[in-house]
C-alpha cells in the first residue's frame, strides 16, 4: 500500500520541466474574508481564489498499479463544502503525485475547517481517511468608508 509523504493545500505548485522537482508556494493555513456588517455571506458562496492541493505518495514494489483518492473540504460540523474525486492514482514509479487545482474557495462557513484526504484500493467499497489538514476560514468585519469633510 502506498505511503503518504505529503498532503498540502497551497497557492501554487511548480514542477521543473527538466528535473521534475516540485516546489510548493505559500502553504495555506487559513483564509481571511472581508465581510460588510450588513451583508452576510450567502450559503454556498465561494470567493475567486486560485489554490492547489498537492499529494505525494511513496510506492513499493508489489503495490497495486493504481488506487483511488478523494479530497473533501468539511466545515466544523462535518458538512462537505467541496469535493474532488474519487479519481484513480496511477502507480508509475517509486513516487506518485497528484495535483488538484481550484479556481475558488468555499467561504460561507467561518471556523476551523478540514481538508480531508481519503483513499481506497481499486474495487474496495470502504474509504480510509489518511489525513486531515486544518484550514481556518475567518470572516473579518470591513469598516464602512469614512467620509471626509469637504
Amino acid at each position: 500500500m502506498a505511503k503518504l509523504l505529503a498532503f498540502l493545500p497551497c497557492e501554487k505548485v511548480l514542477i521543473d520541466g527538466e528535473t521534475q522537482q516540485v516546489s510548493l508556494i505559500s502553504v495555506l493555513g487559513g483564509v481571511h474574508v472581508g465581510v460588510a456588517p450588513d451583508s452576510p455571506i450567502p450559503i454556498g458562496a465561494f470567493t475567486p481564489m486560485r489554490w492547489t492541493v498537492f499529494t505525494l505518495w511513496q510506492t513499493e514494489t508489489g503495490d497495486a498499479d493504481s488506487f483511488e483518492q478523494m479530497v473533501s473540504f468539511l466545515d466544523e460540523d462535518g458538512q462537505c463544502l467541496s469535493l474532488v474525486g474519487p479519481f484513480s492514482v496511477a502507480v508509475t514509479g517509486p513516487q506518485s503525485k497528484t495535483i488538484n487545482r481550484f479556481e475558488s474557495f468555499p467561504i460561507w462557513r467561518p471556523g476551523m475547517c478540514v481538508l480531508r484526504l481519503q483513499r481506497r484500493e481499486a474495487g474496495a467499497e470502504e474509504w480510509q481517511t489518511v489525513l486531515d489538514h486544518r484550514i481556518e476560514v475567518k470572516h473579518l468585519p470591513i469598516s464602512p468608508a469614512s467620509e471626509s469633510a469637504a
